[in-house]
């Protein structure tokens, strides 16, 4: 994943895919390698997994080696989901709450401070207040993919009839899910 860090192609502002026959991001391969690590740790601690060094310190490590290099991709939303993730196997492996309670809370305040000094991300998550008002700057793909799951309803409009199929910019978003179960069904 670090290699991916020198070989990442700039496209639409974000700096994370390898250019290949398809967009590959290297973040879709860490999700998998820190739930895999992960789990084969837990299995293999799991009478030490109630202390503070087998349980957080050495997990820890593993967990933030591999969230540090997609933070910096940057994909918060993959971090959060990933960190989401580490800590509910932690917690189920036998790791005390009051032990993950400090982690947990660093990682979180560092979250805030990187979202409050980085001025796009800011904005996008103010736009989510008024969608309306930023359909057509910064909440556009919000915006387009609240119609096509809108438009969708609970049996979708059919193969080949979404209404949103050349709303959204890029297909390569995670919002790109949304004409599909437009057209399919939610």
């Amino acid at each position: 994943m670090s290699l991916a860090c020198l070989l990442r192609e700039s496209t639409a502002r974000a700096a994370g895919s390898i250019s290949m026959a398809r967009v590959f991001k290297p973040s879709e391969f860490a999700k998998l390698v820190l739930i895999i690590m992960l789990a084969w740790y837990c299995e293999r601690s799991q009478r030490q997994m109630n202390t503070w060094i087998r349980g957080v310190i050495l997990p820890g490590l593993i967990i933030a080696s591999i969230l540090s290099l997609v933070f910096i991709e940057p994909d918060r939303g993959t971090t959060i989901l990933l960190a989401a993730v580490s800590g509910s196997m932690l917690l189920v492996a036998g790791v005390r709450w009051k032990h993950i309670l400090i982690p947990a809370s660093v990682g979180a305040a560092g979250l805030a401070v990187s979202i409050l000094h980085d001025p796009m991300r800011l904005r996008r998550i103010f736009s989510w207040w008024n969608l309306e008002q930023h359909k057509d700057g910064v909440g556009y793909q919000a915006y387009q993919a609240m119609i096509a799951l809108g438009s969708g309803g609970w049996t979708g409009l059919g193969l080949g009839n979404g209404r949103q199929k050349l709303g959204l910019c890029q297909s390569t978003t995670p919002i790109s899910y949304s004409p599909s179960s437009a057209r399919n069904s939610v």
